[in-house]
């Protein structure tokens, strides 16, 4: 694959962990930090469990995307790095 294609690979998966991130903002916004014992609000109960269940799941993406594109942005340095190297050994 051409060096264009990975960067494109990577700016995408990039964009991608910025999206989730500003999702899990939006959504964390609608937040409710108040706790609610009441019989009368089991509504608001429900509200918030699937609040954090979505949160969680967030999360869980976030932080696999994330170490993803950390772990390929890492390769494609270490890569051009070596063809760095290999071009500077050749006798011109």
């Amino acid at each position: 694959m051409s060096m264009y294609t990975l960067t494109m690979i990577w700016s995408s998966l990039f964009i991608v962990v910025l999206v989730l991130a500003g999702t899990r903002k939006w959504v964390a916004s609608h937040e409710d930090d108040t706790l609610h014992l009441h019989d009368s609000d089991a509504k608001i109960v429900r509200q918030q469990s699937w609040l954090a269940r979505a949160l969680d799941r967030l999360d869980l993406w976030g932080k696999a995307l994330t170490a993803v594109v950390f772990l390929y942005g890492v390769a494609l340095v270490a890569r051009v790095v070596y063809m760095a190297w290999i071009e500077s050994l050749k006798v011109h």
